[in-house]
């Protein structure tokens, strides 16, 4: 069994790459502007950091599907997202083994779970000047948050851009 705070440690990498993969299969191949072979060598090398992860997590809970998609490779070649959201909702049910873990950061929003177990959920707002809008989530969106994983996050984040002013009076 993996150690709770190295699961967590090696799960946001896990996450962390294939969240580039993904990126970089659907489309961002024709924007990098690669030279022959690239392609081929960065998926080779993620095929490898997937396959060691997923054997360094081993006992850690993983989903089967998961595992299938990291240790067979696909995970190194998918456009979709699909098993970079399956290692979020993951990472998001471990135990909080730290001050802090990310379970999501984008270039306008940043989930945390803190060592309480609470959510901490930061959102970029405004049409000229930004400025971010942080909160914890209750525990009706922390519930949802576990049960719908990123479409809830997707309108959480959406109202709280929305509607700034409902969200900064919360703690």
């Amino acid at each position: 069994m993996t150690d709770p705070a190295d699961a967590q440690r090696l799960g946001e990498r896990l996450v962390d790459g294939l969240g580039a993969a993904a990126m970089y299969n659907d489309e961002g191949h024709v924007w990098t502007r690669n030279v022959p072979g690239q392609p081929e060598a960065l998926r080779a090398g993620w095929r490898a950091e997937f396959r060691r992860l997923a054997a360094a997590l081993a006992g850690a809970g993983l989903p089967p599907r998961l595992v299938d998609a990291l240790g067979s490779g696909a995970a190194a070649e998918d456009g979709t997202g699909d098993p970079h959201a399956a290692a979020r909702t993951w990472l998001a049910g471990l135990p909080a083994t730290v001050a802090a873990v990310t379970l999501c950061r984008d270039s306008w929003t940043h989930l945390e779970r803190l060592a309480d177990g609470a959510h901490r959920l930061a959102v970029l707002c405004g049409p000229v000047g930004t400025y971010a809008v942080e909160f914890r989530l209750s525990p009706e969106e922390a519930a949802a948050y576990a049960r719908d994983g990123d479409a809830y996050l997707d309108r959480l984040t959406r109202d709280a851009a929305g509607t700034p002013d409902a969200f900064l009076r919360r703690p």
